[in-house]
């Protein structure tokens, strides 16, 4: 690195030079008017002279990548390595330490210590809380039903059978009637960060220490640290608590086990939690450690109703305390221990001064209501009641949006969210949407052309797989559309093969594997369903699939035994043979299905 990338105004002067060219660059004229300016001797000797240099750069980069730029595809692929490197230089550059090891994403995963491990599968979420602190109402029946069905290790596909899965403390929250010190702002003042008791909550005895100190107050602010790029749901890497004389930083990952606990605090509705912009909070607390919040202020939905011109928190601290904060932090990697001192720093910052801000913003909500002859109550109430609505959302596991098209593009989504979940990474991680966009446009045929896009480990370690999923023609299924009729078949023929999943996870015995045990698991439940098998150790899932080819005769009983959808299901294990496809001329026969077109039918390929 040179001595001027070194400089500490090296970054501020690249961006001054960068604006530079783009002023200059809209002053070249157009296509026309270019083409009239060239017939000057001076305009075409200056023309000449840059496209020896852009073709002078072109060479060099030529010699660089080892590959000739003799096409736009191969100049996109080369600029774009320099600016990449580039941008991964800069982030190295302008962050101090501490951040700079935590951008390159390197780190072991916690989350393969944990003792429950993250729960990637397809089947739907459910909620670990197994105590319902300061209850009104005992535990949804809906919870108690998947957690014992879950515990006795039962099959994926009978999670459809479950009763609704409600939230916990609904009733709580619902029936709420907010105190009367919650319409009072106090006169409060802050503490500097540096003379504030402050206390890293990492053992068992310093947890339960905290607990009992935070039920001594009546309001908290509270606040999380979330890590989602090498996991795929995402985890909680650290939560801030702040009362009026002490702050507290918890590592969830030292305590994991103890976690649950902290129930008792955020589920009591005599303590007032604050937070800013808990959208995500709220879930994420659900997610992780079945946790739920009840009674909260949220100061983002406060700036909302006041109009501020900004609604993020680092407004309301240069705007109440006249406090900057260092916003780089927001991108680095949380799970890093030891947390540097300037980690702690920003991850304090974000709660100590809460209550305060908490305190002021109240009394601009009153001055509001005021203001517009109103009870000076109302502002605050309404978002009270706003906050109330956040507490009552429900975690759910992300899925992919249905492309009835089944474009290329949707068949590698697919196969990006289905090997993210096998990997335990963010899919965005696994491949960009830049690199799906450019398979899925450049149809690439051979593993070096799909290399040449991208060379991301996972894409070497799946790429024959991409390619067979773009490169595969799709013929359409001939049986009737109307063949499926219940909701959900769709989420139930994913959730088939979710033990074999789980197995694939702790052993990690490869896609190709895990796909083929379930062709041979569906035959062993529903005899007769699957002739001219072939060796599953010799053969590849696609040919499995193409070769496997369905009894017409046993057709409608198979398929029932295996997509049964109808609630008689749980009463009775016995299917009813159903008829023929009916048409407006008679009975449809259905010749020589195979599972791969069925699969396809059902989203799962």
């Amino acid at each position: 690195m040179s001595s001027k990338c070194q400089s500490v105004n090296y970054v501020p002067e690249l961006f001054e030079d960068l604006a530079k060219c783009l002023r200059e660059a809209n002053r070249l004229p157009s296509q026309q008017d270019f083409l009239y300016f060239k017939g000057f001797e001076e305009f075409s000797g200056v023309v000449e002279h840059e496209e020896n240099r852009v073709i002078g750069y072109l060479d060099k980069l030529s010699r660089i990548f080892e590959m000739p730029l003799n096409s736009y595809p191969n100049i996109y692929k080369a600029a774009k390595k320099c600016l990449d490197k580039v941008k991964d230089d800069l982030e190295q550059l302008q962050s101090p330490l501490g951040l700079r090891e935590s951008l390159t994403y390197t780190l072991n995963k916690p989350q393969n210590t944990f003792k429950n491990l993250s729960d990637n599968s397809y089947s739907q979420y459910i909620p670990p809380i197994l105590y319902k602190y300061h209850a009104k109402t005992d535990m949804p029946p809906g919870i108690l039903k998947a957690q014992q069905l879950r515990m006795l290790e039962a099959r994926g596909d009978k999670i459809d059978h479950y009763e609704e899965i409600t939230h916990p403390y609904e009733c709580e929250i619902e029936s709420l009637c907010f105190q009367d010190f919650q319409f009072t702002p106090q006169q409060s003042y802050f503490t500097v960060l540096e003379s504030t008791p402050f206390e890293l909550v990492s053992t068992e005895e310093a947890f339960y220490k905290m607990i009992q100190e935070l039920r001594q107050s009546s309001e908290i602010a509270v606040d999380l640290e979330n890590h989602s790029t090498r996991s795929y749901l995402g985890i909680c890497c650290l939560i801030q608590i702040s009362t009026r004389s002490k702050d507290y930083i918890i590592d969830p990952f030292a305590v994991q086990g103890q976690m649950p606990v902290l129930g008792v605090i955020l589920a009591d509705p005599n303590i007032v939690k604050v937070f800013h912009g808990s959208d995500m909070d709220v879930e994420w607390l659900q997610r992780d450690f079945g946790l739920y919040i009840v009674n909260m202020f949220d100061t983002g939905l406060a700036a909302k109703e006041l109009r501020y011109p900004s609604f993020g928190l680092a407004f309301l601290l240069k705007s109440f305390c006249d406090i900057d904060t260092d916003k780089r932090y927001q991108l680095a990697d949380w799970r890093l221990r030891p947390l540097t001192n300037d980690m702690i720093k920003y991850a304090r910052t974000d709660t100590h001064y809460l209550l305060y801000i908490y305190d002021r913003l109240r009394e601009e909500l009153i001055h509001k209501s005021m203001s517009m002859f109103q009870p000076p109550h109302t502002s605050i109430s309404q978002v009270l009641e706003l906050s109330r609505r956040l507490c009552l959302k429900i975690y759910e596991k992300p899925l992919i949006p249905k492309d009835l098209n089944n474009s290329d593009y949707y068949k590698l989504c697919k196969t990006r969210d289905f090997i993210a979940r096998l990997e335990d990474e963010n899919p965005e991680f696994v491949f960009p949407q830049t690199v799906l966009l450019a398979i899925a446009s450049e149809r690439p045929n051979t593993m070096n052309d799909l290399l040449s896009i991208c060379d991301s480990k996972y894409l070497i370690k799946y790429g024959q797989y991409l390619l067979k999923k773009i490169s595969r023609e799709q013929p359409k299924t001939s049986f009737s559309s109307n063949f499926f009729t219940d909701a959900g078949w769709e989420e139930k023929a994913n959730l088939l093969y979710e033990d074999e999943y789980e197995k694939m996870i702790k052993t990690d015995i490869g896609l190709d594997k895990v796909l083929s045990d379930v062709s041979a698991m569906m035959n062993a439940q529903s005899p007769g369903i699957v002739e001219n098998c072939v060796d599953v150790k010799t053969h590849n899932l696609d040919e499995l699939l193409e070769n496997c080819k369905i009894d017409e005769n046993s057709v409608p009983q198979s398929l029932e035994g295996i997509f049964e959808l109808s609630n008689n299901s749980r009463k009775k294990n016995k299917t009813k043979a159903k008829n023929p496809v009916e048409t407006p001329t008679g009975p449809e026969k259905i010749p020589n299905i195979n599972i791969y077109k069925i699969f396809k039918e059902v989203g799962w390929e």
